[in-house]
């Protein structure tokens, strides 16, 4: 369901930070805005036909959110509008004092309630990632439902639920393959805890470290992001 633009952990220097996307009537929808994604999106091509943009950011760590600036920048550059461009995060006075410092407060209309799209249904859910503000989103698109987890030391009860009673199609969440103790991300020792074998294929393993083990975790019966 998503693309993933890079999969790497804050650390990782040989893939590009955490980010996702699908894209819906001309519209990206993207996942997360770290330094390394805008300079991708542009290489890539990925804005190629698109007319408007969202952007749902997780958290404000600089992995999550470092070119969301320049992005935005580029965005009003090629003549998108500032109506077109979206900044969702449920914390309107955190992400509005990020959007100041970067200088881009009025290139974008920011969205602090996910009630406000046509296209598909989402819904913010609120994670534990040490003491940082952080959020996952749960997408529901063309009859599939994904749940989009940023960054996050344990897995949200609601989330697991729904996923056990099989109305979640793909859970995207972040594991930490080297299991450090769980206090940042959420260790793989416990995904496999929460995670029955028969369900494992619908869950994908993301923001991930470079000598992380992914014959580990495919072994183990999950997934590995599909990078562009």
């Amino acid at each position: 369901m998503l693309k993933f633009i890079g999969c790497g952990s804050a650390f990782a220097i040989n893939s590009s930070n955490n980010s996702a996307f699908f894209i819906k009537n001309k519209t990206l929808n993207l996942f997360d805005c770290g330094e390394t994604v805008f300079e991708n999106i542009v290489r890539k091509k990925i804005l190629k036909g698109i007319e408007k943009v969202n952007i749902f950011i997780t958290h404000l760590h600089s992995d999550h959110c470092g070119s969301l600036g320049t992005f935005i920048f580029y965005l009003s550059a090629i003549g998108v509008s500032t109506d077109n461009i979206r900044v969702i995060f449920p914390n309107k006075k955190k992400i509005s004092s990020l959007l100041n410092i970067f200088g881009v407060i009025n290139e974008c209309k920011l969205i602090n309630r996910c009630n406000d799209f046509k296209d598909f249904e989402i819904k913010s859910f609120r994670q534990k990632h040490y003491d940082m503000i952080s959020y996952g989103y749960l997408c529901s698109i063309n009859g599939h439902t994904f749940y989009f987890s940023g960054d996050t030391c344990e897995l949200n009860t609601k989330i697991l639920n729904l996923l056990l009673q099989g109305k979640i199609d793909k859970l995207y969440i972040d594991t930490d393959v080297l299991n450090r103790g769980g206090k940042y991300h959420l260790e793989f020792n416990a995904l496999k805890k929460y995670i029955p074998k028969n369900l494992r294929s619908h869950v994908v393993c993301m923001h991930l470290h470079d000598n992380c083990n992914k014959q580990k975790i495919k072994k183990e019966g999950f997934d590995l992001p599909e990078l562009i």
